[in-house]
């Protein structure tokens, strides 16, 4: 099967994550109270990926974790594609701390991965949410900022939002994509924070329009992972651009360890500076 092709944005995504689980697991392997370090990836992808810009190959962020120096005591990689979980398997082939999945990764974290996570428990877990859009569950990332015990890596998918959901018009949304996000974002409080009143016409409104821009909802949500998501600490976004400039989605790491959003800021700190990157 031919190998699916990323942008230059995404290959720098890989870097930031593995710089992040390096610290990471720096810090936790010198932690005698704690039991074991899961590392969870509920939207796996492929295992292998093409750089769009050198034609090169490289590896997935599943790859990428299991051939790091550093381990983690189990790792969960989740997909719903059969051949991408084909590909997963073969990663996992005689490894029993590799546990790989073709399920929605919902479902996987709240059966699986969360259970492992109570705080009592006294296990740590780094859970990397990069699906392809709006199929994270808001439910799963509230369950996740419960238990204390997980830092969690985001991908806030503005592209899917903007063409689908969260339209100019509040009109023109569609029923179903309403429902979509609102299950994404955990009710429809979305719309009164997103919307306003529209222009007057000589016959009335013409109904309500988006009055936020893209930095604007990435924050809202970000507020979100602190009020309602149990999460105390969250790191500044940072935003992923193609060529044109527009927003492809943001970055953004909750948890409740001020330490690890400390080193993330860090982290994400080195990429903010323009940089000459083509993505399509």
């Amino acid at each position: 099967m031919q190998h699916p092709e990323i942008g230059e944005w995404s290959v720098l995504k890989n870097e930031i994550i593995d710089m992040y689980t390096q610290a990471y697991l720096t810090i936790m392997n010198n932690q005698p109270w704690c039991r074991g370090t899961l590392y969870v990836d509920a939207f796996a992808g492929a295992t292998e990926n093409v750089n769009r810009k050198t034609q090169e190959l490289v590896p997935g962020s599943a790859k990428r974790a299991l051939e790091k120096e550093l381990k983690f005591s189990d790792y969960y990689f989740v997909d719903t594609n059969r051949f991408r979980v084909d590909g997963l398997r073969s990663l996992a082939e005689g490894n029993s701390h590799v546990h790989v999945f073709h399920d929605d990764g919902n479902r996987i974290l709240r059966d699986h991965v969360i259970p492992q996570l109570q705080h009592k428990e006294r296990r740590r877990g780094f859970v990397l949410l990069d699906p392809y859009g709006l199929q994270l569950e808001w439910d799963v990332v509230r369950s996740l900022g419960a238990t204390r015990s997980a830092d969690v890596a985001i991908n806030f998918p503005t592209m899917d939002i903007n063409r689908n959901s969260a339209l100019r018009e509040q009109l023109a949304i569609g029923e179903a994509n309403a429902a979509r996000m609102s299950k994404w974002w955990g009710d429809d409080s979305w719309i009164g924070q997103f919307y306003g009143p529209g222009p007057k016409w000589l016959h009335g409104e013409s109904g309500n329009r988006k009055v936020v821009n893209n930095d604007e909802i990435v924050q809202i949500y970000r507020q979100r992972l602190q009020d309602e998501g149990g999460f105390g600490f969250v790191t500044e976004p940072l935003p992923m651009k193609n060529s044109q400039n527009a927003v492809l989605y943001y970055i953004l790491l909750a948890s409740n360890n001020e330490t690890a959003v400390r080193i993330m800021n860090e982290i994400l700190d080195k990429y903010r500076k323009p940089r000459n990157l083509t993505l399509f």
